[in-house]
């Protein structure tokens, strides 16, 4: 009787007592600068699609040290699709698909505007970027605007860079795909 008593006051104890609410201390907000190719691709809402994407995929690689580039497609392109294709590749059965896709979007090493312009006057016109996929995309210069376009002949032009600590990110207002059959 003595036990069941003194859990009894145990208890009642407790439900007087004060709860402090466990707070989560505030995200650490990074300078631009600061971020990484994957912070920076969140950060930015003409990439939203393109983040949810890399997100879904798994590629951690743009959060790591090793330098990058990515070719981050910008929603103005998504929106010329059709309107089925987006969901569709988020979809679980579609993932190994999806992983392809981001993957063919990001290359090794961190290369500028200046670098690959040094690499198309080199190739005669015409650069080949090997990407994480194992596809190519050719850069070439639709007047001064650098161009790519992928293993169909689709096509999109380079936006303004911007250098993170870990690589490049270069915005494109085209779709591009890998081979994916």
């Amino acid at each position: 009787m003595k036990h069941i008593l003194a859990l009894a006051a145990a208890f009642s104890l407790a439900a007087c007592a004060t709860v402090v609410p466990t707070v989560a201390p505030p995200p650490i907000m990074l300078a631009p600068e600061q971020r990484t190719l994957s912070a920076e691709i969140a950060a930015r809402p003409d990439l939203s699609i393109f983040a949810t994407q890399l997100a879904a995929s798994g590629e951690a690689r743009l959060a790591s040290a090793a330098p990058m580039t990515v070719f981050a497609t910008q929603n103005d392109a998504y929106a010329r699709l059709s309107p089925d294709v987006v969901p569709a590749l988020l979809t679980a059965e579609n993932r190994s698909m999806l992983v392809k896709v981001v993957a063919y979007h990001i290359v090794p090493g961190a290369i500028d505007q200046a670098e690959l312009r040094r690499r198309v006057a080199a190739g005669n016109g015409r650069a080949m970027l090997t990407t994480l996929a194992g596809d190519s995309l050719a850069v070439t210069l639709t007047g001064e605007t650098l161009t790519l376009t992928d293993v169909d002949g689709d096509v999109g032009y380079i936006g303004a860079e911007v250098r993170r600590p870990n690589g490049m990110l270069h915005p494109v207002n085209g779709f591009l795909a890998p081979s994916l059959g």
